[in-house]
């Protein structure tokens, strides 16, 4: 089996690297950073979900994991089919909010490195109009 590769990618700013944040990625992950506290908006959505980095907010994890249980659980093999099946689970059981689910989609987006790979946030938002209530 062959060795994970870890690196450290730092992003700085054009003028410089003052402040810049080191990200972590791990074989195609991304490990989340704490990087703002989370504020509520009025749909009950929780963010910022992604810091200025691209890395998910580990400060909202928690939060997203309990309001879209399922789509938190699922690993970065999951696919299109059982990403939506979570999602509507989520949306029936859980009772989560579209804002909701897409911010915990856009998490595990992040988290799991899916660019490429996975429908994009705002087609996975789309997609949520095929759950039956």
């Amino acid at each position: 089996m062959p060795a994970r590769t870890v690196r450290r990618v730092v992003i700085c700013t054009v003028a410089s690297c003052l402040g810049a944040v080191a990200v972590t990625v791990s074989a195609g992950a991304v490990t989340p950073v704490a990087c703002a506290k989370p504020v509520q908006a009025a749909d009950g959505s929780y963010g910022p979900v992604l810091c200025t980095t691209g890395a998910p907010n580990r400060l909202v994890q928690a939060k997203l994991k309990l309001e879209a249980p399922r789509v938190m659980a699922l690993s970065a093999s999951a696919s299109n089919t059982a990403i939506l099946q979570a999602a509507c689970a989520d949306m029936s059981k859980a009772k989560a909010s579209t804002s909701m689910l897409v911010d915990a989609y856009k998490y595990q987006f992040a988290r799991h490195n899916w660019n490429g790979k996975h429908i994009k946030p705002a087609r996975f938002a789309r997609s949520l109009n095929t759950c039956s209530s």
